[in-house]
């Protein structure tokens, strides 16, 4: 379920649900990336070849793990073969546009604070949009310290 039926299910079901687990699932849709004059100023100048397409070699899908493996690699979880920027010009637009991201996230982050108080946000260091794939253990301990803290 994505973020936008989540909230949908606990505004409405607030009297039957404890709480609710957001894996990278946090987004504005009044504020989303390409809005953002900068952000889609930085995006136009990354370089095309900085996050090369993954080549994947043809899994079996007919278990779980084979298929959870095909989709780390399409999604570029298994592998790091970012290119380094080639010069200081480079880097700087790779870096404001990392930043710039962190910035809207942040935003996003204020803004779900200012209308649901006790919400707890987690942020693991280097998870990236396919954090449930790149850091499993750190997103099932999160998501198991949240569960046991729930009231009964």
């Amino acid at each position: 379920m994505a973020g936008g039926e989540m909230t949908t299910v606990g505004r409405q079901y607030s009297n039957r649900i404890s709480g609710l687990v957001y894996i990278d699932a946090l987004g504005d849709l009044e504020d989303e990336p390409p809005a953002d004059p900068e952000w889609a100023a930085l995006a136009r100048k990354i370089p095309p070849d900085w996050r090369p397409a993954p080549v994947c070699a043809p899994q079996d899908n007919m278990t779980f793990a084979a298929f959870r493996l095909s989709q780390a690699c399409r999604h570029g979880v298994v592998r790091s073969d970012f290119k380094p920027p080639k010069d200081d010009s480079e880097r700087a637009t790779v870096d404001a546009f990392v930043a710039r991201g962190r910035v809207l996230v942040n935003r996003w982050i204020d803004k779900v604070k200012s209308h649901v108080p006790d919400v707890r946000v987690v942020d693991i260091p280097g998870g990236g949009h396919d954090i449930f794939l790149a850091r499993e253990s750190d997103v099932l301990r999160e998501i198991h310290t949240f569960v046991a803290s729930l009231a009964r």
